[in-house]
């Protein structure tokens, strides 16, 4: 009778470790969507700030920010898409004209730059690309294969 008592409490105490720990599984992923939810908000507030230094320098953090959040997230439209917006608007506004700039005065800095860009330029495409597979699966393949079907597709 007494081992029957402590295999149930031991049951249900393996239970309740399943049950919160699977609960905590749930509050924490609300609590990283939510986080998302904020994060794919905050392209205007980047793009109608006065003060361009101070955006060249907080952007490669919420940049990865961003990019954490998507690994937890992968699924998170508003989220992929803004991370497409961000990475494209960095990589012309601080690389790219940087590299337009210093073209006739540094070369190879400026093709540095132009290579950066370009990375950054695909990171932007693939996030976009995987933003629209969200709703639309089958989207990237079919835009390499036909991109005339494919915009048709998402109207």
């Amino acid at each position: 009778m007494l081992q029957s008592y402590h295999r149930q409490v031991w049951q249900l105490l393996a239970c309740s470790c399943l049950l919160a720990l699977f609960a905590g599984c749930s509050v924490k992923k609300l609590a990283i969507r939510q986080v998302g939810n904020a994060f794919a908000g905050t392209g205007t507030s980047f793009a109608s700030d006065n003060d361009p230094e101070l955006i060249r320098e907080a952007l490669p953090f919420s940049l990865k920010l961003m990019e954490s959040l998507l690994a937890e997230i992968p699924d998170h439209q508003p989220l992929l898409l803004s991370t497409s917006s961000a990475y494209s608007q960095y990589a012309y506004a601080f690389l790219q004209m940087d590299a337009d700039r210093l073209e006739d005065l540094d070369f190879r800095q400026s093709q540095a730059l132009r290579k950066r860009a370009a990375n950054l330029f695909v990171r932007a495409r693939d996030y976009g690309l995987q933003g629209l597979e969200v709703d639309h699966s089958g989207f990237a393949v079919l835009l390499r294969a036909d991109p005339k079907t494919a915009v048709l597709n998402l109207r």
